[in-house]
């Protein structure tokens, strides 16, 4: 027999139908995510509505850049039978020409946009050989 709180769940359906032998892929702990660069740096930009800056988290370990977020849901009094989105983890290889020890974050508004600047290109400068006879 299903209890008041099963019997009342709203997602009870929706979670037998992600049930993992039901051949539906089911997603995650995911945020939206998107890579870009221009001249001067790569960015990452993450969609993180609700986060605080407090429980945002961005490393950067060799080539591997990790953005991630943790939050507590408070049910507040009432019965709690979804929440998405309380935690996240998504790690990146950085590109051979970005310089990891400068990284930069900032967050506005619910977008984490950080910064990974590239290394300035060195152009090697053309120097004339003489020619002997």
């Amino acid at each position: 027999m299903l209890s008041r709180r099963e019997l009342f769940n709203p997602f009870r359906m929706l979670d037998e139908l992600l049930a993992e032998d039901s051949g539906i892929a089911r997603v995650r702990n995911t945020v939206e995510m998107t890579v870009s660069e221009d001249a001067k740096n790569y960015y990452v930009r993450a969609v993180v509505p609700g986060f605080k800056e407090d429980e945002l988290c961005v490393t950067s370990t060799g080539n591997r850049l990790t953005v991630s977020g943790k939050r507590e849901v408070t049910s507040e009094g009432v019965d709690l039978f979804a929440s998405e989105r309380e935690s996240f983890e998504r790690t990146f290889s950085i590109p051979r020409d970005a310089v990891s020890d400068d990284v930069s974050a900032e967050s506005n508004n619910g977008i984490l946009v950080v910064s990974i600047p590239k290394r300035k290109a060195v152009v090697p400068e053309t120097k004339r050989i003489p020619i002997k006879s």
